[in-house]
């Protein structure tokens, strides 16, 4: 996160309100899935908001 300079921050803004993404990254749905509720967890933190924790679901093992 060091290296993302206000410049480019104000550039890829810009692209995204242009209809333009940049380097766009694509994960499956269950990292997708995870990844949400850390984000909405570390989100709800920053905002004073109590967080829930839910269970692990159990892997399915092939």
């Amino acid at each position: 996160m060091f290296r993302i300079t206000p410049q480019h921050l104000l550039w890829v803004l810009e692209e995204l309100v242009a209809g333009r993404v940049h380097n766009q990254i694509t994960v499956d749905a269950e990292t997708a899935h995870w990844a949400k509720i850390a984000l909405d967890r570390m989100l709800d933190l920053s905002a004073g908001r109590p967080v829930t924790i839910e269970p692990p679901r159990a892997l399915a093992l092939a």
